[in-house]
Parts: C-alpha cells; sequence; structure tokens
C-alpha cells in the first residue's frame, strides 16, 4: 500500500511541471492584419497549415486585427488570410522553432476575395458574413495539432 501512495504522490507533485515542459518545445505565429493603410481588418480569418502534416487550424482576428495561434510544434507552416472586400493572401515557408514566436504581419489589397491569386509574398486574409467584429478574438482552433509526433 505505501507504494501506491508513493507512486500517486509523486505523479501529483510532477503534474504541475507537465505544462512547463511542454511550453519549452513548442512555438506561436502572431501578428496583424491591416488593409493597405494601416487600418485592422477586424474578423480577418486565417487558416494555419503545418506543410510536413497538412494539419489545420482556423482562426479569427480581433477587433484590432490582432491573431495568435500558440501551442505549435515546431517545422513549416503557411497561413492564409480572407477578409471580406480585400483580395485574399497566402505566406509560405514560415518557420517555426522551440520558444520561438514568430511575426506574420498582414496587409490585405482591396479586392474581391473570388477569384484572386494568393500572393506567396503576403498572407491571405477573408471574411465571411456569419461573423461579426464583437465575436472575433484570438484565433479560434477548430481542428487541433496532437500532442505528439511531427504535426
Amino acid at each position: 500500500m505505501n507504494r501506491k501512495l508513493s507512486a500517486v504522490l509523486a505523479m501529483c507533485l510532477s503534474l504541475p511541471f507537465v505544462p512547463a515542459v511542454q511550453a519549452q518545445t513548442q512555438g506561436d505565429i502572431t501578428g496583424e492584419v491591416t488593409d493597405s493603410s494601416g487600418a485592422a481588418v477586424p474578423g480577418a480569418r486565417l487558416t494555419l497549415t503545418h506543410v510536413e502534416t497538412n494539419a489545420v487550424r482556423e482562426g479569427v482576428a480581433n477587433g484590432s486585427g490582432v491573431y495568435r495561434f500558440p501551442s505549435l510544434v515546431p517545422g513549416h507552416y503557411s497561413v492564409k488570410v480572407e477578409a471580406d472586400g480585400f483580395k485574399p493572401v497566402v505566406r509560405s515557408g514560415i518557420e517555426v522553432q522551440v520558444q520561438q514566436m514568430a511575426r506574420i504581419d498582414f496587409a490585405l489589397q482591396l479586392g474581391s476575395e473570388r477569384g484572386g491569386t494568393p500572393d506567396g509574398d503576403r498572407e491571405c486574409c477573408y471574411g465571411h458574413g456569419d461573423r461579426k467584429p464583437e465575436d472575433c478574438g484570438d484565433a479560434v482552433e477548430r481542428p487541433q495539432f496532437p500532442a505528439t509526433g511531427g504535426s
């Protein structure tokens, strides 16, 4: 019985250290979505793709045009940004390293979101009529990347 109690106690004492260890092995992508004049584009929708696994997260820029994808496994990513009334933009070749916060800002150009050609030097943004600016906040994760593995 003492062994079981010792094992449970050891496990409970180690739990507070798990997030600290996890945080040391991941990175983030953050940035701001603006129009060509520098004004924020609230509600811009972002799609993050992990190139090696094709795992996808979706997010929405907040009222200040800021977005964030936290807790990313190191690797190569692409980000697409779309917003109503703007041309979509895609930025590829984003490398996330351990304990790194990559800042990727987007300056969107006016135009149709349909039929636009993604520009490899910019991120894309798009908007959908089902969201209002007040609904937006930090990136909203949809499917999550696996906790382990090469995602």
